[in-house]
């Protein structure tokens, strides 16, 4: 390399940087070369996010569409679907989850993020703070026309609530959004979500775009002090956002949080959309300055309807159009596990996240993958 470029060469080892993946990078001249059992898209993001800048002395601007779990696992060095603290932050990512069929290709991923500092004294309780993010990518199949319907995620605070009911006796069922591994654990009250929300509820258009901070650093009060900032565009889709309100139980109303993100035109809902967004609120912990060893678990998921067009001529003369639709869902349960000690709050090794079977896809239509999406398809 030094000789192809006719100057110095520094070369420099950084083993087990990311993800437990040694490699050496060379840089000098402008050029940079990396020589590690990486793939050709990490090795370029490598090279793009840490070391052109260094060789340019320019910034590298994250790009729209950004996963935020992707970019913690890469820049800290977290590995996929395990407990890791950044900061005085608890981080879990759990990775891009792919999937993939004639319709398509639809990538989702989930992440939380999650105090180690208790709030000592909110509404007599003491309480932690947690942040939810979900990703989800929909590239449709362009030789067939694939058009997307909507695409939808959502974060269960309420389901996470009744299953604390059904552990203490009050309730004789889990949600079916909800697996416990392992019943009987002692489960908590959980998870509230703050009334904000990010995206919030808009029309979109072709300038339109939202940021969302992911935390990474917790001020004492449980309020982020730093982040990860992801920005995506939404051209011309509409964002609603569903809230399920229920019953206020410690910290506030436990509720279902549902972004849908619909397109107004068929132009755009033909081509590639990602979007991330992210909930917020308190954790129950126990009575206020006694805070006890607790656990929770908290549904979240993400799902796209797609469908195609042809047209099928009745008789040879009438024309009937056929519609064929393609319905992909991914549910994931977040299984928190907390130790308390001395005003802190620390995840053991139980922690993790695991997808279920979602709530529709018991009937014998639905197909499940070995990493966890149910899909099915129909025309009429």
């Amino acid at each position: 390399m030094a000789r192809a470029f006719n100057t110095s060469i520094i070369a420099t080892p950084v083993p087990r940087y990311l993800n437990g993946l040694d490699y050496v990078v060379a840089y000098g001249n402008s050029h940079v070369l990396l020589i590690g059992p990486h793939s050709l898209r990490a090795a370029l993001r490598i090279a793009s996010r840490f070391w052109i800048p260094l060789i340019m002395k320019i910034s590298t601007p994250d790009p729209t569409g950004e996963d935020v779990c992707w970019e913690l696992m890469q820049t800290y060095g977290i590995s996929s679907n395990e407990a890791a603290q950044v900061n005085n932050a608890y981080i879990i990512a759990l990775g891009p989850q792919p999937y993939q069929d004639s319709y398509g290709a639809f990538d989702v991923d989930f992440c939380i993020s999650w105090s180690e500092v208790i709030i000592p004294n909110l509404n007599g309780y003491s309480a932690g703070s947690a942040y939810l993010y979900n990703w989800i990518n929909y590239r449709p199949n362009t030789t067939i026309y694939t058009t997307i319907s909507y695409l939808k995620t959502f974060q269960d605070a309420y389901a996470s609530y009744v299953v604390y009911q059904y552990e203490t006796g009050q309730a004789s069922q889990v949600p079916r959004d909800v697996s416990i591994i392992p019943s009987g654990g002692g489960y908590e009250p959980g998870y509230w979500v703050n009334l904000q929300n990010e995206p919030p509820a808009q029309t979109c258009t072709p300038s339109t775009s939202y940021t969302i901070t992911f935390p990474i650093a917790f001020e004492d009060d449980g309020t982020p002090s730093a982040g990860v900032t992801a920005t995506y565009n939404c051209p011309e889709y509409t964002i609603t956002v569903n809230n399920v309100p229920q019953e206020s139980p410690p910290l506030g109303t436990a509720s279902n949080w549902t972004w849908v993100f619909t397109p107004q035109t068929t132009q755009y809902a033909e081509q590639a959309q990602a979007y991330g967004v992210m909930g917020n609120g308190p954790t129950y912990m126990g009575p206020a300055y006694n805070p006890q060893p607790t656990v929770y678990v908290i549904p979240a998921g993400s799902s796209a309807l797609v469908y195609t067009t042809a047209i099928m001529y009745i008789g040879g003369v009438l024309p009937v159009p056929i519609y064929c639709y393609d319905h992909v869902v991914y549910d994931i349960n977040w299984d928190v596990w907390i130790n308390v000690n001395n005003g802190a709050a620390s995840m053991n090794g139980q922690t993790n996240g695991f997808s279920i079977v979602p709530p529709g896809a018991y009937g014998s239509n639905w197909g499940l993958t070995n990493n966890g999406f149910a899909y099915t398809s129909w025309c009429q």
